[in-house]
């Protein structure tokens, strides 16, 4: 994973912890989802192996785009992106022994980034919270 930290690190994203997946981290993130007003996720697919970091197939999902999000109504975006959270918290338990995590910050955003590594297909989920309206 040291090359997901060195990457992240030259696009001066703030570090704040990063280390294998615990459930510590997972209720953390849960937790944190009540801080925060606005909550995205990006699901990306790194499975090219002569360029590890090459995005072969990406997911967005926020509040008001992505795909999720059409069959809800308005007020119940928040209680849909929370769902989502806690769905994506219950696939990264069970993957939890081939995972790994990044905490950072950058431009008033807070990230967590869990990257799955399993044989040879790489899994980035990321967890984005603002306080700020997110644009994928």
């Amino acid at each position: 994973m040291e090359h997901v930290l060195n990457e992240l690190k030259q696009r001066d994203r703030k570090i704040i912890k990063h280390g294998q997946l615990d459930h510590k981290v997972i209720l953390e993130l849960k937790m944190m989802t009540s801080f925060y007003d606005y909550i995205e996720i990006n699901t990306t697919y790194h499975d090219d192996m002569s360029d590890q970091n090459l995005v072969t197939w990406m997911d967005i999902e926020g509040m008001g785009y992505g795909w999720i999000w059409a069959s809800y109504d308005e007020k119940d975006w928040f209680k849909m992106m929370l769902r989502l959270v806690y769905d994506e918290c219950r696939l990264l338990k069970e993957e939890m022994s081939h995972a790994y995590y990044f905490v950072y910050e950058y431009q008033n955003i807070l990230f967590y980034h869990f990257v799955v590594k399993d044989g040879n297909v790489r899994r980035d989920r990321i967890v984005q919270l603002s306080n700020e309206e997110l644009w994928g």
